[in-house]
C-alpha cells in the first residue's frame, strides 16, 4: 500500500456534511491520520477568511489552499500566491461588462484583502446576498483596483447569461451540463483494504487507471489571446486566465471564476509536495465538484465523494460514500490511515 503523508480534503461537498458541520466521526479520523505522521491540506475555494474558521474546528496543523488555489497559507503566513496578472484581468473584465455583467474582484492578497465590485449589483439577488455578509471588504470599482495583481474575479448570474460569457472568456462554448450527482439509495459502500464492504452492499469497485493529462469536458480552461476575438493578444497562444464555471456553487447557483492561468489547486499541492519533500503518489485528495477535478488527478490517490459532480467521478480512482456518510473518515479507515 503507498505510504501516503498528505491528506488534501475540500471543504464544501466533502468536508462538511450538507448542513455545514464537520462530523465528530471525520473529526476523529483525520486526528488520528495526522497523529500517525499525515500532513493536512485543506484546499477550497473559499476565502481564506471563510475557510479559517471551519478549519480551526479540527485542531490540527494545516496548509490551507484557499481561493481556487492562488493563495497557500502555513501557519498564517503566505507560503505561495498566483494572482490573475492585471493587464489580463483588465480584459477579461472589459467581456464581462460588454456582457453586462456585475463582477466581483478580489484584491491582491499581499496588499489588502477588498472586493471591488464592478456593474450593477442591488439587482443580483444571490450576488447582493454575497455582498452583503462582506460589506466591511467591500468597495466600488475604481482603476486603483487593478494597481495590483487580482486575486479572482467572480460573476453570478443566470445559466443562460453565464454560458455565454463562458463562451466569450475562453473563445469556445461551454461543455453541456454534468455536474448533477448520482441519486444515491441508502448507504454507500466502500471496500477495505482486502475488497470488504464496509457499508451494505456491494463493495463499490476501484475507479480505471487514467492516462496522464486525462480531462474532462467541464475541467477549468485555459484562454488564450489568439482564441479571443478583438484581444490586443491575437495570434498568441500565451494563456490569458483560467475559467472555472460551476453550476451548483455560491449559494446553489452559477458562478464563473476567472483566476491566474496558473491557479489551480493541484499546482497549490504541488508547492506544498516541494515543502514536504514528497511526491505526488504520497497525496491523498478528497473533492466533489468541477473545482477539485485537477486536484484529484494529481494525488496518487484521487478520492470523488458520493455526492460528487460526474466530473469529479470521472477522473477519480476509489468513490467514498457520500459527505453526510462520512466518506472522508471511512475511506482514510479502510485505507489503514486512521
Amino acid at each position: 500500500m503507498p505510504n501516503y503523508k498528505l491528506i488534501a480534503v475540500d471543504v464544501d461537498g466533502t468536508l462538511l456534511t450538507s448542513g455545514g458541520a464537520i462530523s465528530e466521526r471525520t473529526k476523529g479520523a483525520l486526528r488520528r491520520a495526522v497523529a500517525g505522521g499525515a500532513t493536512l491540506a485543506v484546499a477550497t475555494g473559499r476565502r481564506r477568511r471563510t475557510a479559517q474558521p471551519i478549519v480551526d474546528q479540527l485542531e490540527l496543523p494545516h496548509f490551507l489552499v484557499a481561493s481556487q488555489g492562488a493563495i497557500v497559507w502555513e501557519d498564517g503566513s503566505i507560503l505561495a500566491h498566483s494572482h490573475l496578472p492585471a493587464p489580463a484581468a483588465r480584459g477579461a473584465l472589459e467581456i464581462t461588462r460588454r456582457h453586462g455583467m456585475a463582477t466581483v474582484i478580489l484584491g491582491n492578497a499581499l496588499v489588502e484583502e477588498v472586493m471591488w465590485v464592478d456593474g450593477d449589483w442591488q439587482n443580483n439577488e444571490r450576488l447582493a446576498s454575497y455582498l452583503k455578509r462582506n460589506l466591511p471588504i467591500v468597495r466600488p470599482f475604481s482603476p486603483q483596483a487593478l494597481d495590483h495583481d487580482p486575486v479572482q474575479f467572480i460573476v453570478m448570474d443566470d445559466m443562460e447569461r453565464l454560458e455565454c460569457l463562458d463562451e466569450a472568456l475562453t473563445g469556445h462554448r461551454p461543455p453541456p451540463p454534468s455536474e448533477d450527482p448520482p441519486l444515491q439509495e441508502g448507504p454507500s459502500a466502500y471496500p477495505g483494504p482486502g475488497g470488504e464492504t464496509t457499508a451494505g452492499g456491494a463493495p463499490l469497485t476501484k475507479q480505471p487507471d487514467l492516462p496522464s493529462g486525462r480531462s474532462t469536458a467541464a475541467l477549468p480552461r485555459h484562454a488564450f489571446a489568439d482564441g479571443l476575438a478583438g484581444h490586443p493578444g491575437a495570434g498568441s497562444r500565451r494563456p490569458l486566465w483560467r475559467v472555472i464555471f460551476s453550476r451548483n456553487q455560491f449559494s446553489a447557483g452559477g458562478a464563473i471564476e476567472v483566476v491566474g492561468p496558473d491557479t489551480s489547486k493541484a499546482s497549490a499541492l504541488a508547492v506544498v509536495c516541494r515543502r514536504l519533500a514528497i511526491t505526488p503518489d504520497q497525496v491523498i485528495a478528497f473533492g466533489d465538484n468541477v473545482n477539485d477535478v485537477e486536484m484529484l488527478e494529481f494525488a496518487g490517490l484521487g478520492v470523488a465523494m458520493g455526492n460528487s459532480t460526474a466530473d469529479a467521478r470521472a477522473v477519480a480512482r476509489r468513490i467514498a460514500p457520500s459527505n453526510d456518510e462520512d466518506g472522508i473518515a471511512v475511506t482514510l479507515e479502510a485505507l489503514g490511515l486512521a
